[in-house]
């Protein structure tokens, strides 16, 4: 059996050499040494760009597998000129400590920060990009995530200023702006107007049960006064520093609050939803989810639940664990992980910190514009909201949150009059820190816009809710919470389609040609 290697290289089993092949004008190909590769000179054929024979390259081994384009790792680019290497030295060392965000720590569990685990859709590995140098922030000094296009005919990279391609607008208690807020006909409007995602706030029942209400406090937006039933369950209880006289949740267990039914809380403002007075019940968060994957199947998409939990600490007090059912409702629901869609809100740190060492669902971190978190000040520590939004504390906050959900005076400021002043530094910030941030609360009437957005000096008319929505995206955000999806949906339509259109196409870059040394 002939043994001999490719035109007549001498095989493992064979003594001396062959004659080496002859190139297309008869002369024999140069070996420079022993051991090394020879040069190769033939014909059209057997030739590559390098020089090198075909023939002698070594195999790939088989347990490498090239990385499809579909998922290559997210790439950086900045308008600014490549930075020069620096040393790994005492120097080196000096100089990336002089430069903040040079060196961003690689977060728990290996994932990438600047991709939410739910975007399934952008296919990128999740475990590269941690550690990006200077170059991934963009000209306004936030980091700037660059896709690369599947399709090999049309390579572009495309420059977004949020961490996610497509900000997410998020319905605020359901669609509350055209239903009474916290019920189920709510929440499935916001979904069939095309709401990404719909916002609850849960609390605890006096046996246990996480239903959806924004206060502790029934009066507001309930029946419960025309109950003479419950008329001695009105009392008066201290919750997060305020005094109320009402009718409390964690008094009624929830059968009794079946019986009640839901009100519109701005009576004066929104009195189009009076007309659904008596008529929507109070669901529970088991019910809202079931209602979820119900409209997510009929709609065939993925619809997100982004939970809140509301006094927490109050709770705690009181001897109700809000944390196991909740983690067992999304348990039961399959949900309890970072690849869902539903991720887990507080104002609070303390109960937020204790999800995260029992879950892996995603988390964001509440803050207001003044004040400061309930559970801090009943243990007596004097940190604001203000201390949690400087770098220090958002890389405190990374610790155990993916994202932030911050009052949208804080990205939008505004002066004594009203008037937007300006962009505040927490969108920049916390992309920095490689935090989602999404903004709350977007309302169309004039009593919540800024003063040269506002149709007039009624404060139940409607204003120009959509510039705001554009103003919120052009800062940067990456989601916007809202009671009027609908509105926003379409200002987030403009919005993307005006940066699509101001966007130019790159020529086709011409082929690599890799020199060989001589």
């Amino acid at each position: 059996m002939d043994r001999s290697g490719v035109g007549g290289r001498p095989g493992p089993g064979r003594r001396g050499a062959a004659a080496p092949p002859r190139g297309r004008a008869g002369r024999v190909p140069a070996v420079r040494e022993a051991g090394r590769r020879r040069r190769w000179s033939a014909g059209p054929q057997g030739r590559r760009r390098d020089g090198l024979d075909p023939r002698l390259q070594p195999r790939r081994s088989p347990g490498l597998r090239p990385v499809p384009r579909a998922v290559v790792a997210p790439r950086v680019r900045s308008r600014h000129p490549p930075l020069r290497r620096r040393g790994a030295g005492a120097a080196g060392a000096a100089d990336r400590a002089a430069r903040p965000g040079s060196s961003l720590p690689r977060p728990a569990g290996g994932r990438h920060p600047g991709v939410p685990a739910d975007l399934d859709r952008l296919r990128c590995r999740r475990d590269a990009g941690a550690d990006l140098p200077r170059r991934a922030l963009n000209a306004a000094g936030s980091p700037a995530l660059h896709l690369r296009f599947v399709r090999p005919w049309d390579q572009r990279d495309v420059s977004i200023p949020s961490l996610i391609p497509t900000p997410a607008v998020v319905g605020h208690r359901g669609a509350s702006g055209q239903r009474p807020e916290h019920t189920l006909d709510a929440y499935r409007l916001a979904i069939r107007m095309g709401a990404d995602d719909i916002e609850l706030d849960v609390v605890p029942t006096k046996d246990g049960v996480l239903v959806a209400r924004h206060d502790a406090s029934l009066f507001a937006t309930t029946d419960v006064a025309e109950h003479p039933e419950f008329a001695d369950r009105r009392t008066t209880r201290v919750i997060d520093g305020d005094e109320l006289d009402d009718w409390f949740v964690e008094d009624f267990t929830f059968d009794e609050l079946r019986t009640l039914r839901a009100r519109e809380r701005f009576r004066k403002v929104r009195r189009a939803n009076t007309t659904y007075h008596g008529q929507l019940l109070i669901p529970s968060l088991d019910e809202v989810l079931t209602l979820v994957a119900l409209e997510s199947t009929f709609l065939d998409r993925t619809v997100g639940v982004l939970i809140e939990l509301k006094h927490a600490a109050h709770y705690a007090e009181q001897g109700l664990d809000v944390v196991a059912p909740l983690l067992a409702t999304l348990r039961d629901h399959g949900v309890d992980h970072e690849r869902s869609r539903v991720m887990v809100m507080c104002f609070e740190p303390t109960v937020l910190r204790q999800i995260a060492a029992q879950s892996t669902v995603g988390i964001i971190q509440l803050l207001d514009k003044k004040g400061r978190p309930a559970d801090l000040a009943a243990a007596g520590e004097k940190i604001r909201y203000a201390d949690l939004l400087t770098p220090a504390g958002l890389s405190a906050i990374r610790e155990y949150a993916q994202g932030i959900g911050v009052h949208k005076e804080l990205v939008l400021e505004r002066d004594e009059d009203g008037r937007t002043s300006g962009v505040g530094r927490v969108v920049t910030d916390a992309h920095s820190a490689w935090l989602t941030v999404h903004v709350w609360t977007l309302r169309v009437e004039n009593r919540w816009l800024p003063l040269e957005l506002r149709s007039d000096d009624r404060p139940g008319h409607h204003g120009d809710l959509a510039a705001e929505a554009r103003m919120m995206l052009d800062a940067g955000v990456d989601g916007l919470i809202t009671d009027n999806p609908d509105i926003v949906l379409a200002a987030r339509a403009d919005h993307l389609s005006a940066g699509r259109a101001a966007s130019v196409p790159a020529p086709p870059r011409p082929p690599r040609r890799v020199r060989t040394a001589r």
